[in-house]
């Protein structure tokens, strides 16, 4: 049922692939292979505010190591990544160091990643709507060359934006027939920067196997949607490493919304190791605008989508998918988006890790704004807050050190991870209200005000 705005649409290249392999390997400022990262490249990034460090003083931290708060601390900044975390009273800003100072009753949070975004269009009038909503890092799910020079501009501080980590081109048929193509279409993406190979569209049996086994080889993890002409068994045997959206589980293994199956099928992945990206505000959002234009109206007249450039605007309008297919499936497509939060209730409780993702910009989802909806609706769906919220925070930066460059830290609030922090006014594990306005951000080191951030929005919302 998955409709999104992309789907209307020999040995010697192998060896030639491999080669650049070799190449890419030295290239700087990109990990030694996908699975020996070095430093983070965020680092390179230094704070524009002329001093040599930056120190929080005063403030709770929400670490996000561990589902506790850290009162009345001293979080001292330096060249894009966390030095030191301490007591008021022990740690001692560095002489020089910027001062934001606290009062006790603020909060310190690790900034969020959205695992699910599609950097498409004019995506650079958009983009900083990201960094205004906290989110400072993304996962770009449908990668083109354009966005390897956009990684490279964002590390060199040439251009504002969070942190990007990007698939290259979908990997299906018919442009992927067989094993050959398969292994010389992961040694390319690998070979040119690419940090994930994502699977969207059907494939062999024997070309699924071999991306897969191509993908370990050459390190950089195979993600996506679960091929539809396969049984899921499919991807738990060619162990990929994650999926993306829970309603590409129904389709090719629940096929019923039944919760005994849905609890087998947890056991499975977890025992798998396969990783999910729910998209659950995603699918609610398809739901309701399923061939209704009234929604989608309404959506365009709420306050965060006032933010969006007027092009923007216009394609959820003039280009949507959904409006014109037929209104009597809407009942339906409702019942499969209140089965997706038991589904994840089942998979989170039998270990299955996760990440929050939102599609957007697909229509009604404004880049930034919309993750909260979805660590809301994963919180809904029987988790915590300190567990709704690592999604967006340390499960991302796991998955990262785990399948794409082992030495970057992110996601967490200690010494040594990148300088990725929101300055909120409540405990964002309670509510994500807190989430919505953050008084500031920094991102890999560089702070944003709520004044700077208030600039962002109105450029991004005059851009034409």
């Amino acid at each position: 049922m998955r409709l999104d705005l992309k789907d209307a649409v020999g040995a010697a290249v192998v060896l030639g692939a491999l080669t650049l392999v070799a190449v890419h390997n030295g290239q700087p400022g990109h990990p030694d292979g996908h699975g020996r990262g070095v430093a983070d490249a965020g680092g390179s990034i230094t704070s524009p505010v002329g001093g040599p460090s930056t120190a929080f003083v005063d403030f709770n931290v929400v670490p996000m190591d561990r589902d506790v708060v850290l009162t009345h601390q001293v979080v001292v900044v330096r060249g894009g990544f966390i030095d030191r975390i301490g007591d008021v009273g022990v740690v001692e800003p560095p002489i020089g160091a910027r001062i934001v100072e606290g009062d006790g009753s603020q909060y310190l949070s690790p900034g969020l990643t959205d695992a699910h975004v599609h950097l498409r269009g004019r995506y650079e009038s958009w983009l900083p709507l990201f960094i205004a909503n906290g989110v400072t890092t993304v996962f770009n799910m449908e990668g083109r060359p354009s966005h390897l020079q956009l990684k490279r501009r964002i590390w060199a501080g040439e251009q504002e934006g969070p942190t990007v980590y990007t698939a290259g081109p979908y990997i299906a048929q018919p442009e992927v027939r067989t094993s050959a193509a398969a292994r010389s279409a992961v040694a390319r993406q690998a070979a040119l920067g690419y940090d994930f190979v994502k699977v969207h569209g059907d494939l062999s049996a024997d070309t699924y196997r071999t991306l897969n086994e191509a993908g370990r080889e050459l390190e950089i993890p195979i993600i996506g949607h679960a091929p539809r002409n396969l049984p899921f068994s499919a991807v738990l045997e060619n162990r990929q490493v994650a999926v993306t959206h829970a309603e590409e589980l129904i389709h090719t293994r629940l096929r019923t919304l039944d919760a005994d199956e849905a609890r087998t099928l947890a056991g499975e992945m977890a025992n798998a190791g396969t990783w999910l990206i729910p998209t659950l505000a995603h699918f609610r959002s398809v739901a309701d605008q399923w061939g209704s234009p009234d929604y989608v109206d309404e959506a365009l007249g709420s306050d965060v989508a006032a933010y969006l450039p007027a092009w923007l605007r216009n394609e959820w309008r003039a280009s949507n998918p959904f409006l014109g297919l037929d209104a009597t499936d809407r009942d339906r497509l409702g019942d499969m988006a209140v089965f997706q939060a038991t589904l994840v209730r089942q998979l989170h409780g039998a270990g299955v890790p996760m990440l929050a993702g939102t599609d957007t910009p697909i229509p009604a989802l404004v880049p930034g704004f919309s993750l909260p909806l979805e660590i809301d609706a994963l919180r809904a769906a029987g988790m915590t807050g300190y567990e709704a919220l690592a999604t967006a925070t340390s499960n991302a930066g796991r998955f990262v050190q785990a399948f794409v460059a082992a030495g970057v830290h992110f996601g967490t609030l200690e010494r040594g991870a990148r300088a990725d922090i929101l300055l909120l006014d409540a405990d964002p594990r309670t509510s994500t209200g807190a989430l919505r306005r953050p008084w500031g951000v920094m991102v890999r080191g560089r702070l944003y005000e709520r004044a700077d951030l208030d600039r962002m929005l109105e450029r991004v919302a005059a851009s034409r």
